[in-house]
């Protein structure tokens, strides 16, 4: 039972069967656990405490790393920034600070608040800080320069929650005066306001896709929204008390909620039935969170303790989201999640070609870098991690003395490496053209910075990725680029085979996804050469009906075209029977239309703009080896 503030007994209704234990329980504060956050990695949780502290937790091993001390009241709320990185935090000594995650030392503090700081957030691209205020506002703060951007106004309470949109045009709050509140970023425009709660909005969250959003309530409920238009959707009711926390998972497919019943729960969005109690915390659940693979809740308490949930029995792991490119520099080896296995065979033909030299240390950005290029036709030769032999020497001799353009990734451990020094060397006295593609802020040898000085540099690291992407690809010769493949395998009617949806707008971004597959000895099918109107819907019924796997390319122009919606329609059905895979792809990030979100918009998707090539390559490979043929 449960002993309500006001003396009252609130019977629990459990079923057993859905109730589990916490598999960790991680000790260290001695006050109220109010805040807790997973890095984007999942391997280290930050915890925010009534103590005055901030804890960075192991989570392997549930031990302490790290305590930061230096706020001189309750910390409130506290985030990692997008690359893991910075910690941020806000407190009720009203004061927000940043942290090295690394280290744990404090790097600045923010003092312009005339309240505490109830709740804090890091922007996608980890140049802003937004906070909830005790004063009813919220402020907007730009990391790099410590300067305040503007002060949002219009709820009539405090405000307890913010969260920023996934692409970062627009800020959630949730206040005491029972609403939330959507925002412009760029503008501080409030945009709507959701009304609906009976009592104060105490946490809330977006989708990941940015189309959904969750709110938790001292009204006891949950309430799912429609991000686009305000409305509200599904009322999600099961907590005895009022709801302190919620969360979606990565995938977007399940919430999250923590109670003052000492309870957290497990929900479906799509159905908004509850699917699991978890059930272990001896005080009130004051913070959750889901970690990058889904699979592992973390929750704070008034017990003082964090504990670590296992929900694999009703979510299945998802790959961690890529963070999105900042001007915080990482380790080159953190920079990917791309694992090591060779990305494609170097090329070994006759034509124009480019030669890639890198440190083997390196691989894992320079892999998904140069499948980018590969991807969209670019011949590449590199030496593919193999060991240094008197046979492998000469053929990279011969690789440099042949290529039609050179180029070089520097980093630090590549500016110290001899292999790289002498394969720059062999290439300037072979008079290669020349680029240079700086990862990480590096320190090269006078010797090679005097050869290289007169050739064109890039700057990765601190260049938005579409930005670095069009200047690298301007500056690639086009002679070192193959002409478009005639990817389009028709299928033998008995052979089993992948559906590709998509407009035919998206064809260049699409085409280069399907000719990967193609090599992948994948099977593909799409409506491209079929002209007849007549026919064509026949044809479509019956490609889909026969295909083993069918995957949509999303975008704007995507969901508004007929024929795609139509495909979509004829494959949900098979999807439904478990006669398919159906694979969401999406090109770009923006909100599905109700009707088709409400159709797809659970299933597990795959999101381009958070990924690398490779691990788009990888996570659809992964989906469809067990029912098609895959190389």
């Amino acid at each position: 039972m449960i002993i309500s503030s006001g003396g009252k007994i609130i019977p629990m209704q459990r079923d057993d069967r859905l109730a589990i234990k916490p598999s960790l329980t991680m000790k260290g504060h001695s006050d109220w656990v109010d805040a807790c956050a997973f890095s984007p990695d999942g391997a280290l949780i930050v915890s925010g405490s009534l103590d005055n502290t901030l804890k960075i937790w192991d989570v392997r091993t549930g031990k302490v790393l790290r305590t930061l001390k230096a706020h001189l009241n309750h910390v409130l709320s506290c985030a990692f920034s997008s690359d893991g990185v910075t910690v941020v935090s806000g407190s009720a000594d009203n004061t927000v600070k940043l942290w090295d995650a690394r280290t744990g030392k404090e790097l600045w503090t923010l003092e312009g608040h005339s309240g505490e700081v109830y709740g804090c957030a890091v922007s996608p691209d980890g140049n802003t800080v937004v906070v909830g205020l005790e004063d009813n506002t919220l402020k907007l703060w730009d990391i790099r320069t410590k300067k305040e951007l503007r002060t949002l106004t219009g709820h009539a309470a405090e405000v307890f929650a913010c969260a920023f949109s996934p692409d970062g045009t627009t800020i959630l709050s949730g206040s005491n005066d029972n609403t939330l509140k959507l925002w412009d970023f760029r503008t501080g425009e409030e945009l709507r306001r959701m009304v609906g709660h009976t009592n104060s909005v105490n946490a809330c969250a977006f989708s990941p896709d940015g189309a959904l959003i969750i709110s938790g309530s001292d009204d006891k409920t949950l309430k799912l929204w429609d991000a686009m238009t305000g409305k509200e959707l599904r009322t999600l009711r099961g907590h005895a008390l009022e709801v302190n926390a919620c969360a979606f998972s990565p995938d977007g497919t399940i919430i999250v909620s923590g109670s003052g019943d000492m309870m957290l729960k497990v929900w479906d969005v799509q159905t908004g039935k509850e699917l699991l109690t978890l059930q272990g915390h001896s005080g009130v659940v004051v913070s959750c969170t889901v970690s990058p693979n889904g699979v592992t809740v973390a929750s704070g308490s008034s017990d003082t303790t964090i504990n670590l949930w296992d929900i694999s029995s009703v979510h299945v792991p998802v790959a961690p989201r890529q963070a999105p490119a900042t001007n915080t520099v990482l380790p080159v080896d953190q920079q990917t999640g791309m694992k090591d296995e060779i990305p494609f065979p170097a090329y070994r033909g006759k034509e124009p070609f480019i030669f890639v030299s890198y440190a083997h240390n390196d691989k894992a950005v320079v892999y998904s870098e140069i499948l980018r290029l590969h991807t969209i036709g670019y011949r590449i030769w590199y030496d593919q991690g193999i060991g240094v032999s008197k046979e492998w020497i000469a053929e990279i001799v011969n690789a440099i003395d042949t290529c039609s353009f050179f180029v070089v990734f520097f980093s630090p451990t590549a500016a110290k490496s001899k292999y790289v020094k002498r394969e720059i060397v062999r290439a300037i006295k072979n008079d290669k053209p020349f680029l240079a593609i700086f990862l990480q802020p590096t320190t090269i040898s006078d010797a090679i910075q005097f050869e290289i000085d007169i050739y064109q540099h890039l700057f990765k690291y601190n260049r938005p990725d579409t930005v670095y992407l069009e200047e690298l690809t301007n500056a690639l010769p086009v002679e070192t680029k193959n002409q478009p493949l005639v990817r389009m395998n028709l299928a033998a009617g008995q052979e089993r085979f992948l559906y590709a949806s998509y407009a035919h707008a998206d064809k260049d971004r699409v085409d280069p996804i399907l000719t990967h597959l193609l090599e992948k000895g994948v099977s593909v099918w799409s409506d491209e050469g079929v002209s007849s109107a007549e026919t064509r819907r026949e044809i479509i019924a019956d490609k889909i009906n026969g295909c083993a796997a069918f995957i949509v390319f999303l975008s704007p122009q995507s969901v508004t075209r007929l024929n795609v919606l139509e495909e979509i329609e004829l494959a949900i059905r098979r999807y439904e029977k478990r006669e398919i895979v159906f694979i969401p792809l999406y090109l770009e990030l923006f909100k599905l239309p109700d009707e088709l979100r409400f159709k797809i918009g659970a299933l597990q998707a795959i999101i381009k703009p958070d990924l690398s090539d490779f691990q788009i390559l990888d996570r659809l490979i992964d989906n469809l080896k067990d029912i098609l043929s895959v190389k």
